[in-house]
């Protein structure tokens, strides 16, 4: 999912960065380069707020500069005109307005060092997606975050899936497989 950041107080429109959720995640995560480009194109330097050591997903501990940045998201939305009608493209689809979803906030944003790709480690989005918006998913087997400013806008967009049918890619234990627990040796006479 792209959310656009910005130095805080920039007066841009910020600049669009991929991310992922990962629920585990207790702070956005960039990279370093990120944080460049972004102090760059904001003509001044990202405030830094301190340094914080976080449990990496393989269990090592890791140290990060954290910075403030502002978030916000932003979404396709059809064109409407003066009248509230749907405005046509010339091939006869509808036209699309982009519209940011929410206002600008200030988070807190840990540093990774180096760029994208470095590892295969994503940018993580952290808990303020889900704490400023609606989110839900569906086992449909896509992978997809719906996003949405109110609880009623999900109406058709998630996917009503029979979860009895909802095995995908391994992700279930079949527990035919599941060796018999460890079942310790008896004690020592």
């Amino acid at each position: 999912m792209d959310l656009h950041l910005r130095v805080p107080n920039a007066q841009i429109a910020g600049h669009p960065i991929t991310f992922i959720d990962d629920t585990g995640s207790d702070m956005m995560v960039i990279y370093d380069a990120d944080k460049r480009l972004l102090e760059r194109l904001g003509g001044r330097r990202l405030l830094c707020l301190g340094m914080a050591q976080a449990a990496q997903a393989d269990g090592h501990w890791a140290d990060f500069l954290v910075v403030s940045v502002e978030v916000t998201v932003y979404c396709k939305s059809p064109a409407r005109n003066n009248q509230g009608h749907l405005v046509r493209d010339p091939n006869g689809g509808y036209q699309y307005a982009t519209e940011r979803m929410t206002s600008w906030d200030t988070i807190q944003c840990s540093v990774r060092p180096g760029g994208a790709g470095v590892d295969d480690v994503p940018r993580l989005v952290g808990p303020w997606l889900r704490y400023k918006l609606y989110t839900a998913s569906a086992p449909d087997g896509q992978n997809l975050m719906h996003v949405m400013d109110n609880y009623s806008g999900f109406g058709n967009h998630v996917p009503n899936v029979d979860t009895s049918l909802a095995i995908q890619q391994g992700l279930i234990v079949n527990m035919s497989q599941v060796p018999d627990p460890f079942i310790p040796p008896p004690p020592y006479r």
